[in-house]
């Protein structure tokens, strides 16, 4: 088992259940920080401050806030969908933004896309398991069942 000093954070480890689970709280923080931070440009947005326009931002962002909210709190379940909605939400948003107002933050978005994939790759591993694990629950009960015949 990994201890937390030597965790990769920009590709962490999914071998076990608790560097998955590290991975997809990277994935959640990450949502969390995307949401918080689109929610205060936003409300900048909306409160007129002109140097935020310059980051594409406007007060339909709060939607976008929304979504990381949801999209964390589903993470948080360990949810592959919420994994798979947040890399693909991310990426979205950061093309549509470099196409409208230029490159804004490419390290910071490498950052927020390797987090997402990290979760996506957690959550892939956690439900892998668990189906490993319930299909051999299933074939050690029927042999157990199997077994017991007359």
């Amino acid at each position: 088992m990994s201890t937390p000093s030597k965790r990769n954070l920009f590709w962490p480890s999914v071998d076990t259940v608790d560097d998955a689970n590290w991975a997809i709280r990277q994935a959640m923080i990450a949502a969390i920080a995307v949401a918080v931070l689109t929610f205060i440009v936003s409300a900048l947005a909306i409160a007129g401050v002109s140097f935020v326009k310059t980051f594409g931002v406007d007060g339909w962002s709060m939607i976008d806030a929304g979504l990381f909210a949801v999209v964390a709190f589903f993470l948080h379940r360990k949810s592959r969908v919420a994994a798979w909605a947040g890399l693909a939400l991310y990426v979205g948003e950061r093309v549509f933004q470099w196409a409208t107002v230029g490159p804004k933050g490419p390290v910071m978005a490498v950052v927020f896309v390797l987090a997402f994939i990290g979760g996506v790759r957690g959550t892939q591993a956690l439900s892998r398991d668990q189906r490993r694990a319930s299909s051999v629950d299933e074939r050690s009960s029927a042999a157990s069942s199997g077994g017991s015949r007359s």
